[in-house]
């Protein structure tokens, strides 16, 4: 055997040796959790938008889990669509007697929506929910979709009615844009918002998240008006934060009236932190550092990296998602 593909194979034996450790250090990691908790560890890890096919996935692999007492879900997402967030959320308390959601950095958006339907939250410190920012398709000016933020269309119309306001002149310079504003993207942002927050108000009065969820409050749309808890918490998620990436720590998310537990606290034992913020970073690692390329032509590079894990003691699903690099606008062409 030539002694440049004998040292190839060896190379991708050792690499393959190598990942297959981690994995194993992945699964003492869950099964010490499982052991300290009491619990079922399924773990939906992902860096990639929250869609269809990964709700998919989760309702296949969550029928294999099978009906559990407790369902620890070790959850980190930027989030992606409420639909399939919702879904996932009500697929786990059909699935559980006691569903939790253990959230070892982030979970925003529409994975903060996924995590309403719990009955806890473990959060360490550094763990972070989010605003609920529904995402909508929208149409550019080439004919193709892009994703946008409800809320940053809201934001973008506060903005201009700030600027325009008793000003006819300032109005009549903004004319143009406001003309631009396409009346469906309009109706599809408020559609969004209010399911955002119809999801929200219904995972929250089926969960045991919130306390005193069904107490009766003023309306925080309406003075007049009384509504239960859980409705305006909704309404707040949605709309009462200026900024998409606003952080809710253990600290806010308790202020909110949510069943947090912290390191330390009600039975949360310090060292099954230390295993969550550890299976976070093998995870992490794992997403950065697997990477499959291959050269398309003088200039494209075409390769696969693996977004999102789902993963238990017992099964391993990887999801790939394939990208094109150019490589001349880095480097400049070749």
């Amino acid at each position: 055997m030539p002694v440049s593909i004998e040292l190839n194979q060896k190379r991708r034996q050792h690499n393959q040796n190598f990942e297959n450790s981690l994995r194993q250090a992945r699964i003492e990691l869950i099964k010490n959790i499982q052991q300290k908790r009491g619990s079922k560890v399924f773990v939906f890890y992902s860096h990639d938008t929250l869609d269809a096919q990964h709700a998919e996935i989760f309702f296949e692999l969550l029928q294999e889990v099978g009906k559990q007492e407790k369902l620890d879900l070790f959850l980190l997402s930027p989030g992606g669509f409420a639909d399939q967030a919702f879904n996932m959320s009500r697929w786990c308390r059909q699935y559980a007697t006691q569903f939790n959601v253990i959230i070892p950095y982030y979970a925003k958006s529409a994975a903060t929506l996924l995590s309403l339907g719990a009955d806890t939250l473990l959060m360490g410190p550094s763990s972070e929910l989010g605003p609920i920012d529904p995402r909508i398709l929208i149409p550019d000016d080439y004919g193709r979709t892009m994703q946008v933020s409800a809320l940053s269309i809201k934001d973008a119309l506060k903005v201009i009615e700030g600027i325009t306001e008793d000003n006819q002149e300032k109005a009549l310079k903004y004319m143009p844009l406001i003309e631009k504003i396409d009346l469906k993207v309009l109706g599809e942002y408020e559609r969004a918002i209010q399911s955002a927050k119809q999801y929200a108000s219904d995972l929250l009065h089926m969960s045991g998240l919130l306390k005193d969820k069904d107490v009766e409050e003023e309306d925080a749309n309406d003075s007049k008006k009384k509504v239960p808890k859980h409705k305006n918490i909704a309404h707040h998620l949605t709309e009462g934060y200026y900024s998409h990436g606003y952080a809710i720590g253990a600290d806010k998310a308790q202020e909110l009236g949510f069943n947090v537990v912290c390191p330390g606290n009600d039975g949360f034992d310090p060292e099954v932190w230390k295993s969550v913020w550890r299976l976070h970073k093998l995870y992490d690692d794992m997403m950065r550092n697997n990477r499959n390329e291959r050269l398309l032509t003088e200039n494209l590079v075409e390769y696969r990296q693996v977004m999102t894990v789902l993963e238990t003691d017992t099964f391993s699903v990887p999801v790939e998602k394939n990208f094109i690099k150019d490589l001349s606008q880095k480097y400049g062409k070749r």
